[in-house]
């Protein structure tokens, strides 16, 4: 069983380790490939933006990676403890002068707060749960979310930056010594590389300012969409029985 937890540990890690080797990776390619031509043939300045670009998506990254996302602790007491303080799997309380339902959390024992929700991964309760995201190895709550939101937005910058910039330096550059074959090829590969990442991180990206927008968390999101695929299952089976 040991061995069998410490074999999913190992597994949950790899998209984390992946996320961390393409960015650091690939950042660290097209520094060595294409900044030092358009260093020297279009502007320092790109290559400084880039640089600076670079520092905050790490700095966002590790924050949302190391920040607490909001757990609640977990309540320890005896089972007769436990069940004196339950009364019914919901219960409505009042917060802010409104009557909300909240719900108990068997594993944490506790009613759980407002748009709160039990992360399995991470096996605890999280204010303002959004997601569990396996790509900075932490859940996403009130806590990180904003530091989350910024590593995706700036990554999104940087990663288009990298596309422009290594196409410029590829079209300008062709047939020039200034770009000799090994970084052409080079900056060709890094070009290829970012432009996969900024085709997933950019849709992720839009589906989150949609969100912000809602005022909704993933979470919630995801509620809505299964709520009103339930409701339209049942409205085609209501359909189909007519027939």
């Amino acid at each position: 069983m040991a061995d069998d937890d410490a074999e999913i540990d190992i597994c949950a890690k790899v998209p984390f380790a992946i996320a961390v080797t393409l960015l650091a990776g690939t950042s660290g390619l097209y520094c060595y490939f294409t900044c030092p031509y358009l260093w020297s043939e279009l502007s320092p300045a790109i290559p400084i933006i880039d640089a600076i670009l670079f520092v905050i998506v790490a700095a966002a990254f590790v924050l949302a990676w190391r920040t607490n996302p909001g757990v609640y602790p977990k309540v320890n007491g005896g089972q007769e403890h436990m069940n004196s303080f339950r009364s019914g799997l919901y219960q409505n309380k009042i917060i802010r002068g409104y009557s909300v339902q909240v719900k108990w959390c068997d594993t944490c024992k506790f009613y759980r707060p407002p748009r709160s929700s039990h992360c399995s991964t991470c096996n605890n309760c999280v204010e303002e749960f959004d997601h569990h995201c396996p790509w900075v190895d932490n859940c996403v709550g009130r806590r990180n979310y904003r530091f989350f939101f910024t590593f995706l937005s700036m990554l999104n910058v940087h990663a288009l930056l990298v596309i422009v910039t290594s196409s410029v330096a590829l079209a300008v550059g062709k047939g020039h010594t200034e770009l000799p074959t090994v970084k052409y090829y080079g900056t060709v590969a890094v070009l290829v590389v970012a432009c996969l990442v900024f085709v997933l991180i950019f849709g992720l990206l839009m589906f989150h300012i949609f969100l912000v927008s809602k005022g909704r968390s993933t979470n919630e999101q995801v509620s809505v969409w299964v709520r009103a695929l339930h409701t339209s299952m049942l409205a085609c089976g209501l359909w189909a029985t007519r027939f």
